[in-house]
């Protein structure tokens, strides 16, 4: 048989136990009705009814279907002139672009002989100038471009450096 006093320590043991589960299931039940009052949904319409100097008499609801915005060939065109003529410029002379003059190509400067990477770089320029000079891809342009080409190859392959190459 039991002493009285450890039967008592049970019971009120038994009775913390209970209260402590009833206290956790009282808290489950607030934290998820605080969680539902906070995130119902709440109409904008009473509140914006409820500020001080509103109407909404004039407001009005646009209900028409969305459409897309298609051509209207009712009236005359943006493009000046008549596109049949092959002769005529299709934007009128005072917003066309006025004619550049070609650029003129500064001379390089002398490059030192002993440094690959001055030689392989003007010998690139001297070969985009020919191309892109006047007379552009012509036979004798395309010959004297992939000369100099031909000169940084040997340049970068005969260099001994990785980084030239």
């Amino acid at each position: 048989m039991e002493s009285p006093k450890k039967t008592a320590a049970r019971a009120k043991a038994r009775r913390r136990r209970l209260l402590v589960r009833i206290g956790f299931g009282l808290a489950a039940v607030v934290a998820v009705g605080a969680i539902v009052v906070s995130t119902r949904g709440d109409d904008g319409s009473d509140a914006a009814g409820t500020t001080p100097g509103f109407t909404d008499e004039d407001r009005t609801i646009d209900t028409a279907p969305f459409e897309l915005a298609g051509p209207n060939v009712t009236g005359p065109t943006t493009i000046p002139g008549n596109l049949g003529q092959a002769g005529q410029p299709t934007l009128p002379p005072d917003t066309m672009p006025p004619a550049t003059a070609p650029a003129s190509t500064q001379p390089l400067p002398d490059v030192p002989p002993s440094d690959p990477v001055c030689v392989l770089t003007k010998s690139i320029i001297e070969g985009i100038r020919f191309v892109e000079g006047p007379g552009g891809a012509s036979p004798e342009n395309l010959r004297a471009a992939s000369g100099r080409f031909r000169e940084a190859a040997e340049v970068a392959v005969n260099s001994g450096r990785a980084d030239v190459a």
